[in-house]
């Protein structure tokens, strides 16, 4: 009996050294590691809550410079983005566009009057060829006509389209009497188909409308009724007589 209490002192004495010696900082480190655990629950129920990891920043704040993924997806050549908010206020009244509802539309200049009459009033018979050839029944041939006929009656008076000079006065077997007028800046007008009475002579100046004569015929179109056979040259060129003259 005796005995077994000298045993059992003996594992007492064991067990209390053990406790007193590394058994107490064994102890001592399983509370720290709980403290701590239960530290860093109540911490983390703080903070956040759920399944989700906390956002990196609240998307409700503008801290005045662009987040991480921005600046790495943005093209450097482009500049930064103005925090300032865009301005409502209305435009400068001093800015240089022009106001376009008040623009005041310049006046066209007029298109300038012609200095040129008409040798005589009358319907075209047939007009200038173009430098094409026609036929020509009393020729029996084709040729060019180089002006045009104006219809008017035998017996009427033909005027010089404008001031110039009288280079020359002919009786032309095709042509009838023929007065040939320098009007200036290279023009020359040839008056064909007059009768004998011309009125001027070579070397004449004439002004605009002075009568040259009376119409009579143009022998080598005699199959048409009566008109005046009318050409102008530009520059020792034929050119379309009523062009010529800014007539239409």
């Amino acid at each position: 009996m005796s005995n077994k209490n000298v045993q059992g002192g003996s594992d007492g004495h064991k067990m209390s050294d053990m406790l007193s010696g590394r058994g107490v900082y064994l102890l001592l480190a399983i509370c720290l590691v709980g403290s701590g655990i239960a530290a860093w629950s109540a911490v983390s129920d703080s903070f956040f809550t759920g399944d989700d990891p906390p956002p990196l920043a609240s998307s409700d704040t503008d801290w005045g410079f662009p987040i991480l993924e921005e600046v790495e997806l943005r093209d450097p050549s482009q500049p930064l983005p103005s925090s300032e908010a865009p301005s409502s206020s209305p435009p400068s009244s001093d800015s240089s566009e022009p106001d376009r509802s008040t623009e005041v539309l310049e006046p066209q200049p007029e298109q300038p009057v012609s200095l040129f009459i008409l040798p005589a009033e009358g319907e075209i018979l047939a007009a200038f060829s173009q430098g094409n050839l026609v036929k020509n029944t009393i020729l029996d041939e084709w040729r060019t006509h180089n002006g045009v006929d104006i219809r008017a009656e035998r017996g009427s008076e033909i005027y010089a389209i404008s001031a110039g000079k009288v280079v020359d006065v002919r009786s032309d077997p095709l042509w009838g009497y023929v007065v040939e007028i320098d009007h200036g800046d290279g023009m020359t007008a040839i008056y064909c188909g007059l009768g004998s009475d011309i009125r001027v002579s070579r070397g004449d100046q004439v002004r605009t409308r002075a009568v040259l004569g009376s119409l009579d015929v143009v022998p080598v179109e005699a199959d048409m009724e009566p008109h005046l056979h009318f050409e102008i040259k530009v520059n020792g060129r034929y050119v379309e007589p009523f062009a010529a003259l800014g007539k239409s």
